[in-house]
């Protein structure tokens, strides 16, 4: 019910040059994944971008978060931005048909922090796909006999969910072996 008064002062900052953090996915859980994003974000971009026409002004920023601890404080976090989205691109479209625009940018947007981020898309084998990737950290360091980055080992572990979720989707069995090894393989922490 709020919504509105929410929308309104949220362009209203926008009019003023301020930023606004706003989490797209509208909710939060444990899993490494990108949730369905609302259209709240695209709503107040497109409204904020209304005053400016086709003028460059409102500007989506995907930000990807990636945590080693989700209950406990003190731990590690990256943050990745990526490109900026620039919503004046999508005014013509808006204008026309708005539920297009907004799925359009929205589209660019789930690329892009899909990009970023851990995304084990996955609901069937979740807890195998994602073991993997937290066993490569220790793998990989004990292969490579060096201690690598936090960046390095978060790029591994983006590129090996990939893998593994690509895997799934073309139904290679390499994911039952996981699933199967993994039932003996307890939980490591990265």
């Amino acid at each position: 019910g709020k919504n509105e008064q929410v929308f309104n002062e949220a362009v209203e900052a926008l009019h003023h040059g301020m930023h606004l953090c706003v989490m797209p996915e509208g909710n939060h859980g444990n899993q490494r994944k990108l949730r369905p994003l609302q259209k709240g974000i695209f709503r107040m971009a497109f409204r904020a971008q209304e005053k400016y026409g086709k003028t460059p002004m409102v500007k989506i920023v995907p930000v990807g978060i990636d945590y080693t601890e989700y209950v406990y404080s003190g731990y590690s976090a990256i943050v990745d931005y990526g490109k900026p989205i620039d919503v004046s691109e999508y005014v013509d479209s808006y204008n026309e048909d708005p539920a297009i625009a907004i799925n359009a940018i929205k589209k660019r947007l789930v690329n892009e922090l899909s990009s970023l981020i851990i995304n084990v898309q996955s609901t069937e084998h979740y807890d195998a796909i994602y073991q993997s990737v937290l066993l490569s950290n220790h793998t990989i360091c004990r292969l490579l006999n060096q201690k690598l980055t936090k960046l390095n080992l978060f790029d591994i572990r983006k590129d090996i969910a990939n893998k593994l979720c690509a895997a799934e989707k073309n139904n290679d069995p390499i994911i039952n072996k996981l699933e199967n090894q993994m039932l003996l393989t307890p939980l490591l922490e990265a």
